[in-house]
């Protein structure tokens, strides 16, 4: 099988997967992202603490992503009516313990940047499971169960890394963050921003939930912070001298690689549903 048929399988069956889980119920909403939060964190571990693959590097890996899906698994009690109340002072002791649990692990696991090590447990913690906490802000919101807005986010976002690929791959000549990303071009950006704008305005009549003046305003800030999603992880894997993180998704990198765009728009629709939208029509 060719790398192209394979990316187009891998491609369909993610979608697929995204589309059941996403739409199923709202417990198969929870676990999906819940399941990609948890590999995301993972793979990000494996490339950002560097060492032999010893048992303790395995014990840290562990250990990192477990504390990473904290935010995400409390989101989830409190959705589902497990918590009555997450309250803001109890999650800083919790944050903080884990900080001090951590250096007591370094203190015994003889590694050579052992702050660097914790500090990447808890970039990790904020940087994938911060924003995958958000969606279920997202999907929860109002009391209600919103899919087809979550679902519509990775729509946005492929509309846009689609339409700035094939623009500028034809006409694109000045570079955009040639330090980060060579391939990539302003005519592209432009492009890709665009078309989502364009395209936007036919979200309502498939996904529902919004209405055309808002899917027009998440249109702007998937062309926007999207963009600057990929090229954030894009900067990751520069300073780690690697293409990838994993090789879990042929043809495709590793989930961190087709969710980095997601992980930097979520915060930014949170934010604008919170303050220009504070009850899903």
């Amino acid at each position: 099988m060719s790398k192209l048929m394979t990316r187009i399988l891998v491609g369909a069956v993610l979608v697929a997967a995204l589309l059941f889980g996403t739409f199923w119920s709202p417990l198969t909403c929870v676990v999906l992202y819940g399941l990609i939060c948890g590999v995301c964190i993972w793979e990000f571990l494996g490339v950002a603490i560097k060492g032999n693959n010893s048992t303790r590097e395995q014990i840290r890996r562990v250990y990192g992503t477990l504390v990473g899906l904290i935010p995400y698994v409390l989101t989830a009690l409190y959705y589902g009516g497990h918590l009555e109340q997450i309250v803001l002072s109890d999650i800083l002791v919790t944050v903080f313990l884990i900080l001090f649990v951590s250096f007591i692990f370094e203190l015994f696991a003889k590694a050579e940047q052992p702050f660097m090590n914790v500090a990447y447990i808890l970039l990790a913690m904020f940087y994938i499971g911060g924003p995958m906490t958000m969606i279920q802000y997202i999907a929860f919101h109002g009391g209600g169960f919103h899919p087809g807005t979550v679902f519509g986010m990775f729509g946005l976002v492929a509309v846009n890394d689609s339409f700035a690929y094939l623009i500028g791959s034809r006409i694109g000549k000045r570079p955009f963050f040639n330090r980060i990303s060579p391939n990539k071009t302003l005519e592209g950006f432009i492009g890709g921003v665009v078309m989502t704008m364009l395209l936007a305005p036919l979200f309502p009549y498939v996904l529902g939930e919004l209405s055309v003046q808002h899917w027009v305003a998440l249109a702007g800030l998937a062309a926007v912070f999207g963009t600057a999603g990929d090229l954030t992880e894009s900067m990751f894997k520069r300073s780690m001298k690697i293409k990838d993180t994993s090789n879990i998704l042929p043809g495709h990198g590793g989930f961190l690689d087709r969710f980095d765009a997601l992980l930097f728009l979520v915060p930014f629709v949170a934010f604008y549903l919170s303050y220009f939208k504070p009850v899903f029509q």
